[in-house]
């Protein structure tokens, strides 16, 4: 993978506008999407045990296919799908020594009574999948079919966001784990386009999966991989599926050029699964069309503020952050660690696709999202921006649009000394990437800089 803006420039700087992706939501499992229908077999009900799951859910909310006259474990998520080891979701209680689950709090609150409850309508749904070989779907299989539009749409790739966590079954055993999504368009032949399955070659394998709540890490054997761009197993795109990041509930995403174009796209998901440990989800399917910029990081067909701090919440760029399958996509230059080149990086890609002759700037906090327009310079470093720096300065957040610029999770001297002014300066406090002439660095912010140091003060003193 080489995400250098070198490689695509040329040939996407000019055409940016009509070549850039559109991401068109199938299916983000909290009622919306852009499907014509959608069938699930088997449906779910509640004759399925406590660890049985094939379904629509959240973890603030009962699975979804269950009596909405059960209660308690019964009509919970299954255990290997819900990180219940510092707060419960609905209808458990909290397990100190709870080692399995792919959703944690971060995806939903489940008590509540309890003060830190998420509304069950927030956005957190998702579709999961444990043991599916049971006493009442004793094939152990199940599918997903979407039926979706895509008349005159035409270089479509797809994406998803998926999780799995468990010690998993392999091809050859009595009954192996498989999951995969094929496509067809129009009267067409099903072609599978994402494939996760065991690796048979390497039964001894393990992966240590991301924290638990509580902090801890659990390393569990077999664990399931997505195949890649290639399709095979053992190839050196292969990549392992994580538990959701704690500090987010976020999946990761996996990306697919779909083939061939049709006026009606079929999308199936297949599932083989047997065992009560073993869960996988996934979420929030997109279909985009034309081509995916690497700095277009949620795959909205642009480049903005949302995919930095979507970086951002990787961890402290400042120190490095080592790269794993699911985040790889941050990693701009390609070093296996995210980091400051890799900032610098998604400044230029995103100027570039943005339109702009030069890469936005640190220190711009509220026009990441603007495109070029010949006619008005919408880009600018100036008071506006000190102001936000100096709104998170004084603690109401750590985003990049109030003020952190090198994404080590707080605002602070670095942020203006070495990001914030060095731009406002080489711009003379205004437009920047633009050819205009801009004004002298205005008065207001020098009275700023004096406030800046009182408050600098005031924080060592107490």
């Amino acid at each position: 993978m080489n995400r250098s803006l070198a490689v695509w420039i040329g040939t996407l700087l000019v055409f940016v506008t009509s070549t850039a992706a559109v991401g068109v939501i199938i299916d983000d499992f909290d009622g919306g999407g852009a499907f014509i229908s959608r069938v699930i077999n088997p449906i779910a009900n509640s004759s399925w045990a406590s660890g049985d799951m094939f379904e629509v859910a959240k973890r603030t909310t009962h699975v979804a296919g269950t009596s909405a006259s059960c209660a308690g474990s019964a009509c919970s998520l299954p255990s290997a799908m819900s990180d219940d080891s510092v707060t419960a979701a609905a209808g458990y209680t909290i397990s100190i020594s709870d080692s399995q689950g792919i959703f944690g709090a971060a995806r939903g609150m489940g008590d509540p009574g309890d003060p830190n409850f998420e509304d069950p309508n927030s956005g957190d749904g998702f579709f999961g999948v444990v043991d599916l070989d049971n006493p009442q779907n004793t094939s152990g299989t199940g599918t997903v079919t979407w039926t979706v539009n895509t008349a005159g749409m035409s270089n479509l790739s797809l994406s998803i966001d998926a999780g799995a966590m468990g010690d998993f079954e392999a091809p050859g055993s009595a009954f192996p784990d498989h999951f995969s999504f094929d496509v067809k368009f129009d009267s067409g032949s099903f072609t599978t386009v994402m494939d996760f399955t065991i690796d048979p070659n390497n039964l001894t394998s393990s992966h240590t999966y991301r924290s638990m709540d509580d902090g801890n890490m659990y390393t569990i054997d077999d664990p399931l991989f997505f195949l890649g761009a290639d399709g095979v197993l053992g190839g050196s795109d292969d990549v392992v599926l994580d538990k959701s990041n704690p500090n987010t509930g976020v999946l990761d995403t996996f990306t697919a050029t779909l083939p061939g174009t049709g006026t009606t796209m079929t999308l199936r998901f297949n599932a083989v699964n047997n065992g009560s440990d073993e869960a996988f989800a996934f979420d929030n399917i997109i279909l985009n069309e034309g081509i995916v910029l690497p700095c277009d990081f949620d795959t909205s067909g642009a480049c903005g503020l949302a995919d930095i701090n979507m970086m951002f919440a990787q961890g402290d760029l400042t120190a490095g952050v080592a790269t794993t399958a699911g985040t790889e996509k941050f990693d701009l230059v390609d070093n296996n660690v995210i980091d400051d080149a890799d900032i610098a990086e998604w400044l230029i890609q995103t100027g570039a696709a943005n339109g702009f002759s030069s890469a936005a700037r640190r220190g711009d906090t509220d026009n990441l999202d603007a495109t070029f327009d010949p006619n008005n310079a919408t880009r600018s470093v100036d008071i506006t921006d000190f102001q936000n720096f100096l709104e998170g300065f004084t603690g109401a957040g750590f985003t990049w649009e109030v003020g952190n610029f090198n994404g080590n999770g707080f605002v602070d001297i670095t942020d203006f000394s070495n990001h914030f002014l060095p731009s406002f300066t080489a711009t003379g406090g205004g437009t920047y990437g633009s050819g205009q002439s801009v004004p002298e660095p205005s008065t207001i912010l020098l009275l700023g800089l004096g406030s800046l140091g009182l408050f600098s003060l005031f924080r060592r003193a107490s």
